[in-house]
């Protein structure tokens, strides 16, 4: 390769990082301006109303990371139901469970990492919606419409505030961008 091949391809990378670090940056702002009061109270609030599913996610997480450093079981506990305890293994939050022990050792905080996965939540969403839409239209304006409409719909913003496991629908759209670069 000649030197201003090596050029071009390296200024076509600087480019392709630039572009999509600029869109997870848009859709990071979108996102706290969306979610508005979850910013001001990042640390002590939760959103949504009550506590239900958002204190049993709180929980998984707290027991997740507890049974790792006692090494205990994290999907058995006998904490609830004692003496026999019971299996809590059988949820489909365990991604979102795991992704909240990381985020929980880093910050201490259970409603940090709460409020954080919301925020991941709805930046990837929109992120990987994108990348699907570009797959097909090569438009970044197109695409980033459709990353809007994806990662900020009512049905992510009913479920955030109350099912942790749900707001991470970004999963959704870069399952199937992976399925249909891999049926080429």
């Amino acid at each position: 390769m000649s030197g201003n091949n090596l050029e071009n391809i390296s200024n076509n990378h600087k480019k392709t990082f630039f572009l999509h670090s600029l869109v997870v940056s848009i859709f990071f702002i979108l996102t706290i301006i969306l979610t508005f009061p979850i910013i001001l109270d990042f640390n002590s609030e939760l959103p949504g109303e009550g506590c239900h599913d958002k204190c049993h996610m709180m929980w998984r997480i707290w027991w997740a990371d507890h049974s790792f450093e006692n090494n205990l079981d994290f999907k058995n506990t006998d904490y609830i139901f004692y003496p026999d305890g019971t299996s809590i293994g059988g949820n489909l939050a365990l991604f979102t469970t795991g992704l909240g022990v990381i985020i929980f050792k880093l910050t201490n905080n259970l409603i940090t990492t709460y409020n954080t996965i919301i925020l991941i939540g709805f930046s990837f969403g929109g992120y990987s919606m994108y990348l699907l839409s570009n797959h097909f239209h090569r438009n970044f304006y197109s695409s980033m419409v459709a990353g809007i409409i994806f990662t900020f719909s009512s049905f992510h913003f009913a479920h955030s505030g109350h099912h942790l496991g749900l707001s991470m629908i970004g999963w959704i759209p870069l399952y199937l961008l992976i399925l249909f670069k891999t049926q080429k």
